[in-house]
């Protein structure tokens, strides 16, 4: 017999699994499951159990409506930001300070030519605005409100089946804006046939002041509504009634001006703008709310 004593040495393997393996590492767990079973569905989805994990995934301020809870398994949903929507939202920032800039009227004067006809005379008559100088700025007021239909889409989660938020963007922005180009074209057709052509170029110029005015505020209000963590729909809310708001008061300065100043056939101005300004916002508000 071999005198030589044999040495055993005992090897101890650690089989805890790392901390860093249960969930991804940018994860938040609400309530804390250390067991056994959480251990098993982390390790093998065959042990998953179909319970709700209440997993919150933290939420950065440059994504756009960022998470949503898995049932199956624990992985990441969520939703990458959407550069293009920043984009644009700067650009319109951009484009509402140029023509600032470039305009000699001050905002000044054009918020009181809202409500004032002779500061409009005014302001008309020294710098020569027509509808068309001020449809850039128009077209910016329109793409707010396009952004803002959008964000009030995803909010109540109606959005257009099988298309993609910059798809849907572009349709509303195009219906918002064949829908005015439509408007204008028939108060001007109106105003041949009744032959009152000043009072509904007046109407038409009282318009594009308000959309312009509203470019100034809505823009802004836009970066808020799609990146601000705090009360968001409290922030869609009111940009909501700022654009009603201006939609109302711009509508009653408008009829305000038609009966002012139209020598003929007010009754039938009056009836037929109402139609055409009331019809597309109840088509429209079908469409984006159900």
């Amino acid at each position: 017999m071999n005198d030589s004593t044999q040495h055993i040495t005992q090897v101890h393997y650690d089989t805890t699994v790392p901390v860093m393996l249960y969930y991804e590492p940018d994860t938040v767990v609400t309530s804390a499951k250390d067991s056994v079973s959480d251990i098993a569905k982390t390790l093998d989805s065959l042990f998953a159990h179909d319970d709700n994990d209440s997993v919150v995934y933290r939420k950065s301020m440059f994504t756009i409506k960022g998470t949503r809870n898995n049932r199956d398994s624990i992985q990441r949903q969520s939703e990458p930001a959407n550069d293009w929507i920043f984009g644009l939202i700067v650009l319109l920032l951009v484009g509402m300070s140029f023509y600032i800039n470039r305009r000699r009227v001050k905002v000044k004067d054009m918020i009181l030519a809202l409500f004032d006809i002779r500061v409009l005379e005014r302001i008309v008559r020294e710098n020569n605005i027509k509808p068309i100088t001020l449809f850039p700025q128009g077209l910016i007021y329109m793409a707010s409100v396009a952004f803002i239909a959008l964000a009030a889409a995803m909010n109540s989660g109606n959005g257009i089946a099988g298309m993609t938020l910059a798809a849907q963007y572009g349709v509303t922005l195009g219906a918002i804006t064949a829908i005015i180009m439509l408007r204008n074209g028939t108060i001007r057709l109106m105003g041949n046939i009744f032959e009152d052509r000043e009072s509904t170029h007046l109407y038409i110029l009282n318009s594009y002041l308000y959309y312009s005015v509203g470019s100034l505020i809505i823009p802004p209000l836009l970066l808020l509504v799609f990146y601000s963590s705090i009360a968001e729909t409290a922030l869609l809310r009111t940009t909501l009634i700022i654009i009603t708001i201006i939609f109302i008061v711009r509508l009653f300065r408008g009829m305000q001006l038609i009966l002012t100043n139209s020598k003929t056939s007010k009754m039938y101005l009056f009836y037929y703008l109402c139609i055409l300004e009331i019809a597309p916002i109840l088509v429209m508000a079908k469409l984006i709310i159900f």
